[in-house]
C-alpha cells in the first residue's frame, strides 16, 4: 500500500460505491461497513458556530447501512472529544496496536450482529402479524 492514502481512495463512495479494500460493489452488497474520522470546526457550546473561541473536536466512528426499510443502520462514537484537536493512542509496539484495533472492531461487530437480528426478529414477527390479519 502506498502511503499517504489518497482522497480518491477514501472518498470512491461519491464517485462508485465500491469497498476500499476488495473493490467490491456496494450497490451489490446487503450492507456495507465504514469508519468514518472527523475533525470539526466547533463554537463555545460544541456546536458549529463563528465566534472568537473557536476550536477543533474529533471524532472517530464505526458504523453499517443496510436495507434501509428495515432500518438496518448503526454508528458507534469511538471518540467523540468536542476539546481536541487530534486523537492520539500510543502503543508499546505494532502487536498491542492490533490488538487493541481488533478488540474495538470485534466489539463493534458484536453490537452490530446483536442490532441486525434484534431488526430481524422484529421484521419476522411483523411479517407473522400480517399473515394473521
Amino acid at each position: 500500500m502506498k502511503y499517504p492514502l489518497k482522497k480518491k481512495l477514501y472518498d470512491s463512495w461519491n464517485m462508485h460505491p465500491t469497498c476500499v479494500e476488495c473493490h467490491a460493489d456496494l450497490k451489490k452488497t446487503p450492507r456495507y461497513y465504514w469508519f468514518d474520522l472527523e475533525g470539526m470546526l466547533l463554537g463555545p457550546e460544541g456546536g458549529s458556530a463563528i465566534s472568537d473561541s473557536l476550536h477543533v473536536g474529533m471524532m472517530w466512528s464505526l458504523g453499517f447501512h443496510g436495507d434501509e426499510a428495515k432500518d438496518e443502520y448503526m454508528c458507534i462514537d469511538i471518540v467523540d472529544d468536542d476539546h481536541e484537536s487530534m486523537i492520539d493512542f500510543k502503543f508499546c509496539s505494532m502487536k498491542c496496536m492490533r490488538n487493541w484495533i481488533n478488540r474495538i472492531l470485534d466489539d463493534c461487530e458484536r453490537k452490530f450482529q446483536k442490532k441486525l437480528e434484534k431488526i430481524h426478529k422484529n421484521s419476522e414477527t411483523q411479517n407473522a402479524d400480517e399473515l394473521e390479519a
